[in-house]
Formats: C-alpha cells, sequence, structure tokens
C-alpha cells in the first residue's frame, strides 16, 4: 500500500504543463487583471512595447477641432475599444486581442498591433498573480489545501519546479 507522501509524489509527477497553462489562463481574475493592465498601459499612452501611441500627443488641431483632451494618444473616445479587449488561450499562448475597428479606421493598422498586449512593468505584476495561482494548481493537484500563508518557493522565477 502506497504511502501518503509516495500518493502526492505520483500525483506531482503526473503534472501536466500545458493543462496547467490552459487552467490558470483560463481563470477569470487572471484574465480580469491581463485586461486591466492592458488598459492602464493605454491610459498612459504607452503600447505593449512601453513605446508612446503613434506620434505619443493629440495634435493641436484634434484638440481643437475633436474635442480631443490634451496629452497622450490613448485611443479612447466612447469606450468601445477598451471594452472589446479580450483574452483567450489557444494551446499554450495567451492572445490578447480587441476590435480595432472604428468608423472608417482600423486602431491596429493606425497604431500598431501593439497597442494590445502588456509591456515589462505589466508583465511584472501579472508574475506575482501567476505564481499564486500556480502555487494553488499545484497543491490542489497533490491533494492539499492552499491558504495565503502556504509558501510556494519550490518555483523558481521562471516558475519551474524546484524537485
Amino acid at each position: 500500500m502506497a504511502s501518503d507522501f509516495e500518493d502526492k509524489i505520483k500525483k506531482l509527477a503526473a503534472f501536466d504543463r500545458v493543462k496547467a497553462f490552459q487552467t490558470i489562463f483560463a481563470d477569470k481574475e487572471v484574465r480580469g487583471l491581463i485586461i486591466e493592465l492592458n488598459i492602464k498601459q493605454l491610459q498612459r499612452g504607452k503600447d505593449s512595447k512601453d513605446k508612446p501611441i503613434g506620434r505619443g500627443y493629440y495634435s493641436a488641431r484634434s484638440v481643437k477641432e475633436f474635442g480631443k483632451k490634451p496629452g497622450p494618444i490613448v485611443l479612447f473616445e466612447h469606450g468601445d475599444f477598451y471594452a472589446s479587449i479580450h483574452t483567450e488561450v489557444i494551446n499554450t499562448t495567451i492572445v490578447i486581442d480587441a476590435d480595432g475597428q472604428k468608423g472608417n479606421t482600423n486602431l491596429f493598422n493606425r497604431y500598431g498591433v501593439d497597442v494590445v498586449g502588456l509591456d515589462g512593468k505589466s508583465m511584472n505584476e501579472l508574475g506575482g498573480m501567476l505564481k499564486m495561482k500556480l502555487a494553488k494548481y499545484i497543491w490542489r493537484l497533490v491533494g492539499m489545501e492552499y491558504t495565503e500563508s502556504t509558501p510556494f518557493d519550490f518555483l523558481d522565477e521562471n516558475y519551474d519546479i524546484l524537485f
């Protein structure tokens, strides 16, 4: 008869990275944070490469004739673009996309596809949540309860299991 420890090791040996990835990135909280972080970048006028969107700032003409607020280009007029940002999990890839068509203008053609996606700062913020979600996933996999005080120092900086 296998011991409780041996049983947990067998369960851990069956760890499926693809299934873990898909489960974690399908999580509503994770998806919500990704979208929130992308919107915060846009509100700062930055794309996923941490570069200014377009020319960087609205022109004097855009401010005067079209009522844009002076400052960085943030791709917000009525909120349709921001509201369309969504995530999709395809195998081991997380895709961040949105409806870039605004009237006769395609925002991706005009400002580049990098307006969706996370910059380094956002990725770091997301990383904290992902590490916690992965730890919870692994603890549940082996049949143990995860609490906020449960250590997850069995993961290295690349989130690889250390044992």
